[in-house]
């Protein structure tokens, strides 16, 4: 894709959605997430919590 970002960092975040690796999953509906933060906010479906 033809994104670009100010930080490396994010830059590998980014590439991470691009691979089929997604070792964070839910324990709770097993669905999988390439980056941690994405499962942590999924996490909230099934707590019923609003994020911030």
């Amino acid at each position: 894709c033809n994104k670009s970002f100010s930080q490396k960092h994010y830059l590998t975040m980014h590439n991470l959605t691009h691979t089929e690796e997604k070792p964070f999953s839910c324990s709770t509906c097993n669905k999988s997430f390439a980056i941690k933060s994405y499962l942590t906010r999924h996490n909230l479906v099934h707590t019923k919590e609003k994020p911030m």
